[in-house]
């Protein structure tokens, strides 16, 4: 299953973006399914490094109304969260989530690939850094 790590616009934002896991089941809302892999590295890296806050946006893909798939991605989100914070003990302050639907297609064929790539949950991190002040 899929776990990776991108830098997102290092020089001004020190924020990295993961994918966590893209999801098989049209219609699964519960995160059961990524990975225990996904979830444990994911909850490892944000225990390694207590300063940090993540924004968990779940993604749907395109079939079914739009106001469903909302619905579903924010679901999606929320039952992450409680994940990490139920079963890895993340302070809950430190997750905010938010659901995108099917507003953030990363492929927009109409075919099962794109389905499956296109459902996943993706977490954006984000530290919070001192710099010192120039004399």
């Amino acid at each position: 299953h899929l776990v990776s790590y991108e830098i997102l616009n290092h020089d001004k934002d020190p924020s990295v973006k993961a994918i966590v896991d893209s999801l098989e089941d049209n219609k699964a809302e519960n995160i059961s399914v990524i990975s225990l892999k996904g979830k444990a590295e994911f909850a490892e890296f944000m225990k390694q490094y207590p300063s940090t806050t993540a924004v968990i946006e779940g993604h749907t893909s395109a079939p079914g109304s739009e106001a469903y798939n909302m619905d579903l991605s924010e679901r999606r989100a929320a039952n992450f969260k409680d994940v990490m914070v139920d079963m890895y003990g993340i302070d809950s302050d430190r997750l905010e989530t938010i659901g995108y639907g099917e507003s953030r297609l990363l492929d927009t064929a109409s075919n099962a690939e794109a389905h499956r790539v296109n459902r996943r949950i993706s977490v954006t991190v984000k530290d919070t850094v001192k710099v010192p002040e120039e004399k």
